[in-house]
């Protein structure tokens, strides 16, 4: 393995890792917008069924004065009024897909959906005395208990503490509109009839101890905000109004508890849009955050793929260079070539450095070697003019080799020897 595939090794592991954690981190600002969707569409489901529970309850209500011997034909158009609006509520919230709810929550959402397919059917039972008003209203309360059910089951994987307090004040709510719902029908059957037993004031005292304890512990919930403020508000107001209800008319106090009501289902409304705005502004957020953490990751990845692609370059190209400058040496070494072609030097790094070291030792030994070449050719020539009888000539040029500097001697020895025989 080459020392650039080395080097690039080297380089993906940490790259991996940072891949690894960028995307994770991605991938869990993903995870939190599908979450959100999800909740976002449980608060939808939600606010359907708060808005289907209070039009029932109001038609049930309504039923429960059918016969009422003050106001009927009041209680009969608002009756006629109602339908239409409940039969909406029941169209939008027939909409929502089941299968997309926790399977707790799908079992509510069906049960309730059963139940809704037979309210016409007790509409016309009730309307032609075919049931009791008593089981009429019997009817509205076991579906309204089905959607109560189905709200409190909704929103049970919620993970934000802050959006955990203001689902719960939305579901107690809910029940608080269901047991005010009540009362209001009880109440004003009570003041339609000719008379009202301690035993029935002892019910709707108890509940109204009932809405007052949900309504502090919403309020508790709420911490005291402007929400609860507002619910403070009302609670002030149904007190003076529960004061002098006994002196009222049927379709007075009914008129006056539903506008009551209808101010619990508001303040819902606005939970629900503020809650709405949040997880819209938090959704937008995380979706920010995984593109940002998606596109940092990516730069950061090609950014080092680049400067490892282009590190890897340098240097293989520094290496190769090193690689055929040291062969061309050799090559010269070999008497394959008459001049060494320096390294090309590129870079200022350790290996620009070695080759230069490298350069400046082959430009000595080069040297080295054409003196000692300059030795043997004179050397050469002084042993052809011995043999023509000419002991004159002594080596001039200085070998760098030992080796020939040993030959010089000798050989200077041997010429001196040779000359003093001659003369004797």
């Amino acid at each position: 393995m080459s020392i650039t595939n080395k080097l690039f090794i080297i380089i993906i592991v940490p790259m991996i890792t940072l891949a690894f954690f960028g995307f994770q981190k991605a991938y869990e600002s993903y995870k939190g917008t599908q979450e959100n969707q999800h909740f976002l569409k449980e608060i939808k489901v939600l606010k359907s069924a708060s808005a289907l529970l209070n039009s029932l309850a109001t038609e049930r209500g309504l039923f429960s004065l059918y016969n009422s011997k003050t106001d009927q034909n009041y209680f009969r158009s608002q009756l006629a009024i109602q339908e239409k609006i409940t039969d909406k509520e029941i169209e939008r919230f027939s909409q929502f897909n089941p299968q997309k709810f926790t399977p707790i929550s799908q079992e509510f959402f069906l049960k309730s959906m059963q139940k809704l397919s037979t309210i016409k059917e007790t509409r016309q039972q009730t309307k032609d005395a075919y049931i009791s008003l008593d089981e009429s209203f019997e009817n509205y309360s076991s579906l309204n208990r089905e959607l109560l059910e189905l709200v409190n089951s909704l929103l049970l994987n919620v993970h934000d503490q802050h959006m955990i307090v203001y689902t719960i004040a939305m579901q107690k709510l809910v029940n608080l509109q269901e047991i005010a719902g009540k009362e209001r029908a009880k109440v004003a059957n009570l003041l339609d009839g000719s008379e009202i037993l301690a035993e029935d004031r002892f019910v709707i005292k108890a509940s109204v101890k009932k809405q007052k304890r949900e309504s502090k512990y919403i309020k508790i919930i709420l911490q005291g905000n402007e929400y609860a403020q507002e619910l403070e508000k009302l609670d002030e107001e149904f007190t003076e109004a529960w004061l002098k209800k006994w002196l009222l008319t049927p379709k007075e106090w009914f008129i006056l508890s539903t506008e009551r009501i209808q101010s619990m289902y508001d303040l819902n409304e606005h939970i629900f849009n503020y809650m709405l705005k949040h997880l819209e502004k938090e959704q937008q957020a995380l979706k920010q955050s995984s593109i940002v953490n998606t596109v940092i990751t990516l730069l950061i990845i090609l950014t080092l793929l680049f400067a490892s692609l282009y590190v890897s370059y340098k240097i293989k190209k520094s290496i190769q260079g090193l690689d055929e400058g040291l062969k061309d040496f050799f090559k010269f070494l070999h008497s394959e070539n008459y001049t060494p072609t320096p390294i090309s030097v590129s870079s200022n790094d350790e290996i620009g450095r070695m080759a230069q070291n490298i350069n400046t030792q082959i430009t000595l030994i080069e040297n080295d070697l054409r003196d000692d070449q300059d030795f043997i050719n004179e050397a050469t020539q002084i042993v052809m003019m011995m043999k023509e009888g000419d002991f004159s000539e002594r080596p001039y040029f200085e070998p760098k080799n030992p080796n020939l500097v040993e030959l010089k001697n000798v050989l200077y020895e041997l010429m001196e020897l040779i000359s003093s025989k001659i003369k004797e």
